[in-house]
Protein backbone atom coordinates (compact mmCIF):
# COMPACT_ATOMS: atom_id res chain seq x y z
CA UNK A 1 0.00 0.00 0.00
CA UNK A 2 2.64 2.75 0.13
CA UNK A 3 3.79 7.60 -2.66
CA UNK A 4 7.65 8.82 -2.81
CA UNK A 5 7.91 10.58 -0.25
CA UNK A 6 10.74 13.80 -0.54
CA UNK A 7 12.10 15.18 2.68
CA UNK A 8 14.02 18.04 3.12
CA UNK A 9 17.56 17.38 4.66
CA UNK A 10 19.09 20.45 7.06
CA UNK A 11 23.09 19.62 6.66
CA UNK A 12 25.39 21.50 8.99
CA UNK A 13 28.44 23.40 7.12
CA UNK A 14 30.99 21.39 8.28
CA UNK A 15 33.58 23.94 9.28
CA UNK A 16 30.58 24.45 12.17
CA UNK A 17 30.62 20.35 12.89
CA UNK A 18 34.72 20.83 13.83
CA UNK A 19 33.53 23.46 16.39
CA UNK A 20 30.03 23.05 17.65
CA UNK A 21 30.45 20.97 20.87
CA UNK A 22 27.78 18.25 20.81
CA UNK A 23 25.96 16.83 24.12
CA UNK A 24 27.37 13.41 25.17
CA UNK A 25 24.27 12.96 26.60
CA UNK A 26 22.19 14.11 24.05
CA UNK A 27 24.34 11.97 21.99
CA UNK A 28 23.84 8.93 23.60
CA UNK A 29 19.59 9.02 23.97
CA UNK A 30 18.06 6.34 21.73
CA UNK A 31 14.99 7.17 20.53
CA UNK A 32 12.62 4.95 22.76
CA UNK A 33 10.90 3.46 19.19
CA UNK A 34 14.12 1.28 18.65
CA UNK A 35 13.40 -0.78 21.60
CA UNK A 36 10.19 -1.63 20.32
CA UNK A 37 12.11 -3.37 17.21
CA UNK A 38 14.09 -6.73 17.21
CA UNK A 39 17.54 -6.17 15.94
CA UNK A 40 18.29 -6.94 12.46
CA UNK A 41 17.83 -10.04 11.00
CA UNK A 42 15.15 -10.64 13.01
CA UNK A 43 12.16 -12.98 11.03
CA UNK A 44 8.72 -12.86 13.09
CA UNK A 45 6.03 -15.62 12.56
CA UNK A 46 2.42 -14.29 12.63
CA UNK A 47 -1.12 -16.47 12.30
CA UNK A 48 -4.27 -14.79 10.68
CA UNK A 49 -7.27 -15.94 12.73
CA UNK A 50 -11.04 -14.73 10.86
CA UNK A 51 -13.83 -13.57 12.60
CA UNK A 52 -15.46 -17.34 12.17
CA UNK A 53 -12.52 -18.76 13.71
CA UNK A 54 -10.88 -19.63 10.76
CA UNK A 55 -7.07 -19.17 9.85
CA UNK A 56 -5.52 -17.86 7.13
CA UNK A 57 -1.69 -18.26 5.66
CA UNK A 58 0.53 -17.46 8.10
CA UNK A 59 2.61 -13.85 7.90
CA UNK A 60 6.03 -13.28 7.92
CA UNK A 61 7.63 -10.32 8.92
CA UNK A 62 11.63 -9.67 8.98
CA UNK A 63 13.79 -6.65 10.13
CA UNK A 64 15.92 -6.00 7.07
CA UNK A 65 17.76 -3.32 8.72
CA UNK A 66 18.34 -1.74 11.94
CA UNK A 67 20.41 1.76 13.04
CA UNK A 68 20.34 4.56 15.69
CA UNK A 69 18.37 6.82 12.80
CA UNK A 70 15.69 4.21 10.84
CA UNK A 71 14.59 0.41 11.05
CA UNK A 72 13.24 -1.31 7.65
CA UNK A 73 10.73 -3.79 7.77
CA UNK A 74 10.00 -6.34 5.12
CA UNK A 75 6.30 -8.06 5.47
CA UNK A 76 5.36 -11.14 3.33
CA UNK A 77 2.73 -9.46 1.02
CA UNK A 78 3.22 -6.32 2.07
CA UNK A 79 7.02 -5.07 0.76
CA UNK A 80 9.13 -3.14 3.02
CA UNK A 81 8.50 -0.23 5.33
CA UNK A 82 10.79 2.47 6.80
CA UNK A 83 10.22 3.95 10.25
CA UNK A 84 12.74 7.04 10.84
CA UNK A 85 13.65 7.65 14.47
CA UNK A 86 13.13 11.56 15.05
CA UNK A 87 14.31 13.69 17.51
CA UNK A 88 12.25 14.09 20.26
CA UNK A 89 11.58 10.43 20.25
CA UNK A 90 8.93 10.71 17.63
CA UNK A 91 8.85 8.14 14.69
CA UNK A 92 7.84 8.28 10.45
CA UNK A 93 6.87 5.63 8.94
CA UNK A 94 6.71 5.40 4.91
CA UNK A 95 5.96 3.06 2.50
CA UNK A 96 5.32 2.26 -1.10
CA UNK A 97 3.83 0.00 -3.97
CA UNK A 98 3.22 0.02 -7.67
CA UNK A 99 1.15 -2.09 -9.45
CA UNK A 100 -0.23 -2.72 -12.87
CA UNK A 101 -3.71 -4.31 -13.71
CA UNK A 102 -5.86 -3.75 -16.58
CA UNK A 103 -3.75 -0.94 -18.34
CA UNK A 104 -4.07 0.77 -15.39
CA UNK A 105 -0.88 1.98 -13.18
CA UNK A 106 -1.86 2.16 -9.26
CA UNK A 107 1.04 3.55 -6.85
CA UNK A 108 0.09 3.93 -3.32
CA UNK A 109 2.08 5.35 -0.26
CA UNK A 110 1.64 6.14 3.23
CA UNK A 111 3.21 8.27 5.56
CA UNK A 112 2.39 8.11 9.04
CA UNK A 113 3.95 10.59 11.72
CA UNK A 114 3.99 9.18 15.65
CA UNK A 115 4.24 10.68 18.98
CA UNK A 116 7.13 8.77 21.62
CA UNK A 117 5.65 6.01 22.89
CA UNK A 118 5.00 7.70 26.17
CA UNK A 119 2.68 10.12 24.59
CA UNK A 120 0.51 7.12 23.02
CA UNK A 121 0.55 6.13 26.80
CA UNK A 122 -1.14 9.23 27.78
CA UNK A 123 -3.42 8.55 24.55
CA UNK A 124 -2.23 11.28 22.38
CA UNK A 125 -2.73 10.82 18.62
CA UNK A 126 -0.78 10.70 15.62
CA UNK A 127 -1.37 11.35 12.05
CA UNK A 128 -1.22 9.57 8.88
CA UNK A 129 -1.79 9.92 5.36
CA UNK A 130 -2.19 7.80 2.06
CA UNK A 131 -2.05 8.76 -1.79
CA UNK A 132 -3.01 6.46 -4.41
CA UNK A 133 -1.68 7.81 -7.84
CA UNK A 134 -3.89 6.23 -11.05
CA UNK A 135 -2.67 6.48 -14.62
CA UNK A 136 -5.48 6.00 -16.82
CA UNK A 137 -5.33 4.47 -20.52
CA UNK A 138 -6.35 7.35 -22.56
CA UNK A 139 -9.70 5.95 -23.76
CA UNK A 140 -10.36 5.40 -19.84
CA UNK A 141 -9.03 9.00 -19.03
CA UNK A 142 -10.85 11.00 -21.66
CA UNK A 143 -13.60 9.19 -20.13
CA UNK A 144 -12.98 9.96 -16.33
CA UNK A 145 -10.91 12.78 -15.88
CA UNK A 146 -10.74 16.25 -16.34
CA UNK A 147 -7.50 16.53 -17.85
CA UNK A 148 -4.52 14.22 -18.52
CA UNK A 149 -4.48 10.48 -17.52
CA UNK A 150 -3.74 10.74 -14.28
CA UNK A 151 -6.11 10.64 -10.93
CA UNK A 152 -5.27 11.13 -6.89
CA UNK A 153 -6.64 9.93 -4.36
CA UNK A 154 -6.05 11.14 -1.23
CA UNK A 155 -6.99 9.98 2.76
CA UNK A 156 -5.78 11.23 6.33
CA UNK A 157 -5.89 9.92 9.08
CA UNK A 158 -6.10 9.80 13.47
CA UNK A 159 -3.45 7.46 14.88
CA UNK A 160 -4.82 7.62 18.21
CA UNK A 161 -3.16 6.35 21.52
CA UNK A 162 -4.51 3.40 23.44
CA UNK A 163 -2.60 3.27 26.36
CA UNK A 164 -1.21 0.37 26.89
CA UNK A 165 -2.50 -3.85 27.51
CA UNK A 166 -1.22 -7.41 28.19
CA UNK A 167 -1.43 -9.38 24.44
CA UNK A 168 -1.16 -13.10 24.62
CA UNK A 169 0.83 -14.09 21.94
CA UNK A 170 0.01 -17.10 19.75
CA UNK A 171 2.78 -19.99 20.57
CA UNK A 172 2.32 -23.06 22.47
CA UNK A 173 3.40 -21.25 25.70
CA UNK A 174 0.44 -18.69 25.33
CA UNK A 175 3.33 -15.93 26.31
CA UNK A 176 1.77 -12.55 27.67
CA UNK A 177 3.70 -9.23 26.87
CA UNK A 178 2.88 -5.96 27.54
CA UNK A 179 2.28 -3.60 24.39
CA UNK A 180 1.32 -0.06 23.14
CA UNK A 181 -2.16 0.47 21.25
CA UNK A 182 -2.56 2.96 18.56
CA UNK A 183 -5.45 2.85 16.13
CA UNK A 184 -5.63 4.58 13.06
CA UNK A 185 -9.59 5.79 11.76
CA UNK A 186 -10.11 7.64 8.77
CA UNK A 187 -10.69 11.35 8.60
CA UNK A 188 -10.93 12.19 5.16
CA UNK A 189 -11.18 11.36 0.99
CA UNK A 190 -10.57 13.48 -1.67
CA UNK A 191 -10.58 12.97 -5.19
CA UNK A 192 -8.31 15.27 -7.18
CA UNK A 193 -9.00 15.68 -11.65
CA UNK A 194 -11.57 13.14 -11.57
CA UNK A 195 -15.03 14.87 -13.35
CA UNK A 196 -17.76 14.80 -10.83
CA UNK A 197 -19.97 11.80 -11.68
CA UNK A 198 -16.76 9.23 -11.28
CA UNK A 199 -15.77 11.19 -8.80
CA UNK A 200 -19.04 10.32 -6.93
CA UNK A 201 -19.36 6.80 -8.24
CA UNK A 202 -15.64 5.98 -7.29
CA UNK A 203 -15.86 7.43 -3.82
CA UNK A 204 -18.62 4.86 -3.02
CA UNK A 205 -16.21 2.03 -3.75
CA UNK A 206 -13.33 3.37 -3.04
CA UNK A 207 -14.20 4.57 0.61
CA UNK A 208 -14.35 0.86 2.41
CA UNK A 209 -10.32 0.04 1.08
CA UNK A 210 -9.16 3.01 2.38
CA UNK A 211 -11.00 3.14 5.53
CA UNK A 212 -9.59 -0.73 6.08
CA UNK A 213 -5.90 0.36 5.78
CA UNK A 214 -5.38 1.37 9.28
CA UNK A 215 -7.09 -0.75 12.23
CA UNK A 216 -5.78 -1.31 15.60
CA UNK A 217 -2.10 -2.58 16.33
CA UNK A 218 -0.50 -3.28 19.95
CA UNK A 219 3.39 -2.74 19.78
CA UNK A 220 5.68 -4.89 22.41
CA UNK A 221 9.36 -4.30 23.67
CA UNK A 222 11.95 -6.04 21.18
CA UNK A 223 8.99 -7.80 19.21
CA UNK A 224 7.40 -5.02 16.96
CA UNK A 225 3.77 -5.53 16.10
CA UNK A 226 2.25 -8.37 18.24
CA UNK A 227 -1.14 -8.08 17.55
CA UNK A 228 -3.11 -6.06 14.57
CA UNK A 229 -7.23 -5.84 14.53
CA UNK A 230 -8.56 -4.89 10.86
CA UNK A 231 -12.09 -5.35 8.65
CA UNK A 232 -11.13 -6.38 5.43
CA UNK A 233 -13.29 -4.31 2.31
CA UNK A 234 -15.98 -6.99 2.72
CA UNK A 235 -16.16 -6.37 6.15
CA UNK A 236 -14.78 -9.22 7.40
CA UNK A 237 -12.34 -9.15 10.82
CA UNK A 238 -9.46 -10.46 11.18
CA UNK A 239 -6.91 -10.88 14.19
CA UNK A 240 -3.11 -11.10 13.24
CA UNK A 241 -1.07 -12.58 16.63
CA UNK A 242 2.25 -13.04 16.77
CA UNK A 243 3.54 -16.39 17.18
CA UNK A 244 7.44 -16.22 17.46
CA UNK A 245 10.54 -14.30 16.47
CA UNK A 246 13.91 -15.57 15.48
Amino acid sequence: MRTRISRLLIVLPASLLLVAPVSAAHAATPNPWSAYYPSAGTTCTSTVTLADGTTAPSEKTTVVAKSARKVVVRTSGAGRSTFQLLPGGKMRETAAMTERDSGIRVRLAMLVNYPSPAKLLQHRPGAGQVTMTMTLPPRLAKAALKSGRTLTISSTYRMAGLGSRSITLADPAATTVDALGVRGTMRSLKFANAKPAFARELKKEMRPMFASIFGTEWIARGRGVVQSVSTTTDGVAETQTQVSCS
